[in-house]
């Protein structure tokens, strides 16, 4: 293990850096870190946060340590919010993040083989694990390991929508999971060429977008909501995860997180290129921001 990754995960609420080769860099005028408790205090003026805070336009993502990072790609920053407590079993999947700075964690038993166990409710800005939420991991529509993304609805800034893609038999489905029920809802099979599951991102327009990490051709493309369809279509040939991917937005460009159990990268996709963003040694497996 190395000096960076020992910093990560046992100094809490310090600010680190890569560059684009990996290297640590000092980054001492950093964004001011949020403090962290062992078991953080609730804090009843966030119970109905307002949409659209300053703190939801950063990225966040989660790690498969139980890590919920802050990340600002201009700076390539990665800041630990907080070591998640939450009361699921197992360890984190996927993650999508509201525009009311809540992200909703999916967990799963790695052991004896990949196992649903449950979605929680994360505050960003405090990294409190708030509650377990009552999704079912054995619903009648049979999502339970799956990518996950908000998307605005229409022209409302306040109005989104839960979508989410699995693979269960072969063929990639994409779904809406109802925050109100907690139920999800099958929309329709995601069409050619898309052999895998998706990690999904939405856009400012209320677009939908996926990262198909898995497939035998990694590719990054917009998906119709209502059909599954595919189109703006942009091949990542960088891309060989083998263990994690996520997919989040800022300032108009898309990140894609790939990585091992050892590593992982940023690539940012721009103008229908891809390039590599910045490197780091612990390995997102969730992440997401703000649609706004």
């Amino acid at each position: 293990m190395t000096a960076a990754l020992l910093c990560l995960t046992a100094c809490r609420g310090q600010v680190v850096g890569y560059d684009d080769d990996g290297r640590v860099i000092p980054l001492p005028d950093g964004r001011p870190d949020i403090g962290v408790d062992a078991q953080p205090d609730a804090r009843p003026d966030r119970q109905v946060p307002d949409p659209c805070s300053p703190e939801g336009t950063e990225i966040y993502a989660v790690s498969h340590e139980h890590e919920l990072y802050r990340f600002h790609p201009p700076s390539h920053q990665f800041t630990l919010v907080s070591t998640l407590e939450c009361p699921t079993p197992g360890q984190p999947f996927s993650m999508a993040v509201s525009l009311y700075d809540y992200a909703y964690v999916l967990y799963y038993s790695p052991s004896p083989e990949w196992t649903c166990v449950g979605v929680n409710q994360v505050d960003i800005v405090t990294g409190e694990c708030v509650a377990q939420t009552p999704f079912d991991c054995q619903n009648t529509a049979g999502f339970q390991l799956f990518g996950m993304g908000f998307a605005k609805d229409g022209t409302a800034l306040d109005e989104e929508t839960l979508y989410i893609s699995d693979q269960p038999a072969g063929t990639p489905r994409l779904g809406i999971l109802d925050l109100e029920t907690w139920t999800p809802r099958f929309v329709a099979n995601i069409g050619s060429p898309a052999q895998s599951s998706a990690e999904l991102v939405g856009d400012g327009s209320g677009s939908l977008w996926g990262f198909f990490g898995w497939d035998p051709a990694p590719f990054f493309a917009r998906l119709d909501k209502q059909t599954g369809g595919l189109d703006q279509q942009v091949t990542v040939a960088q891309s060989n995860p083998g263990f994690a991917m996520a997919a989040a937005r800022w300032g108009g460009d898309f990140y894609l997180f790939v990585g091992t159990a050892n590593e992982s990268t940023a690539l940012r996709v721009r103008n229908g290129n891809v390039t590599e963003h910045t490197s780091y040694e612990f390995t997102i497996v969730g992440a997401g921001n703000s649609i706004c």
